[in-house]
């Protein structure tokens, strides 16, 4: 037992709405044997595995049908889920530029997105203005 489970259950045992019901269970089970509480101690771990996988189960299926709704997909791998990009349902157009470089013909902005640097210098120079790029 890791020493986080041994923490949780301590604040468990702590909190004193439930040191009532502690009190019950250790009445009912104190006049037990090794044996008798050994075989208790395996049934309820049975018993708590099996309510772990059910719960695991229920949220997983929850999160794929949230995933699904949202047109996410989900890849397993090793136990871990790990979600992939939603592909977007817009398709990149390519734009006509609007803009050119004046020193070199060939680099070109659309007027989207973040400006090239050589806009940047050209504007940056005193009496240089966007207009005058125009294509």
């Amino acid at each position: 037992m890791g020493i986080n489970n041994i923490k949780f259950k301590e604040s468990i045992i702590m909190n004193e709405k439930n040191q009532e019901k502690i009190n019950q269970i250790k009445q009912q089970y104190e006049p037990l044997s090794l044996d008798e509480l050994e075989l208790h101690i395996s049934t309820l771990e049975c018993i708590y595995n099996e309510k772990i996988d059910l719960e695991s189960k229920r949220i997983k299926n929850e999160i794929l049908e949230t995933a699904k709704k949202f047109k996410i997909t989900l890849h397993v791998e090793g136990g871990v889920e790990v979600k992939s990009s939603p592909k977007s349902s817009a398709k990149k157009v390519k734009l006509e530029p609007k803009y050119k470089n004046p020193k070199n013909f060939e680099e070109t902005w659309s007027g989207y997105g973040r400006p090239p640097k050589w806009l940047n210098d050209y504007l940056a120079q005193e009496d240089h203005k966007l207009e005058d790029l125009l294509i």
